[in-house]
């Protein structure tokens, strides 16, 4: 039996560290558990009247033992695009 741990439990999860690839190299990291704190949807009007919303989900986020210049650490994360559109009535037809 799988028991997932509740959104607050997860904030605080650390896991043990794995190697992942970074800049064509293996490097040391550990996932590092999150909570959504917002999730909003971009929307845009094409020129030909459709409009589009899209959102990203955050997936998995992993801290390397990595630092930028500026001294923080890298994280690669991991994203799931969700995307809907409406075209106008002038651009459909009928299904077949």
């Amino acid at each position: 039996m799988l028991i997932f741990p509740t959104t607050l439990e997860k904030e605080n999860i650390v896991s043990l560290k794995k190697t992942f690839p970074y800049q064509g190299r293996q490097v040391q990291g550990e996932s590092v558990g999150f909570e959504s704190v917002s999730e909003p949807w971009a929307q845009y009007t094409l020129a030909d009247g459709t409009n589009v919303k899209v959102k990203l989900i955050l997936l998995d986020a992993v801290r390397l033992d990595e630092f930028n210049e500026q001294g923080d650490p890298v994280y690669q994360l991991q994203f799931q695009q969700i995307m809907g559109m409406v075209a106008p009535d002038s651009l459909k037809r009928k299904p077949q």
